[in-house]
């Protein structure tokens, strides 16, 4: 959240955008605060390896694609992009058990905070969901 602030600071959108179309390959950084600016949440760690996997830069046309498949899905829409925002209301760049239950209260009221818990905990054994795995969830359940 702190680098997503920092670049809001330091920079506008606009003027980011325009450094980065002047570049031909972007670093870890570059596409953590331009997936920020477009998407309103910083990537996790994990996200950012799958796709730098042991390069420390890639090109800018990737970084682009990249960001445009998660902007829109295989339909061409934002519905899980929305979901995930509605859950991740801090930025964090993924969804917890606290994001669950908060966003549950107003959803899913009828709920148990049992069978939330479990079935969060089925999807996400590691107790998070990043955008990517919950995309593919979206995609899944659409099908």
């Amino acid at each position: 959240m702190q680098e997503y602030k920092k670049c809001r600071l330091l920079w506008s959108q606009s003027e980011f955008m325009e450094l980065v179309g002047q570049k031909n390959m972007i670093n870890r950084q570059e596409y953590k605060i331009y997936n920020a600016l477009l998407l309103g949440c910083i990537p996790s760690d994990t996200e950012v390896d799958m796709f730098f996997g042991k390069n420390d830069l890639l090109p800018r046309k990737k970084i682009e694609s990249i960001v445009s498949n998660k902007l829109y899905n295989e339909k061409g829409d934002f519905h899980s992009l929305e979901i995930f925002r509605a859950f991740d209301v801090d930025f964090k760049g993924y969804i917890d058990t606290l994001d669950l239950l908060r966003a549950s209260k107003s959803a899913t009221p009828h709920l148990s905070r049992q069978v939330l818990l479990e079935s969060f905990n089925e999807l996400s054994p590691a107790g998070n969901l990043d955008y990517e795995t919950f995309k593919n969830i979206c995609l899944m359940c659409d099908q």
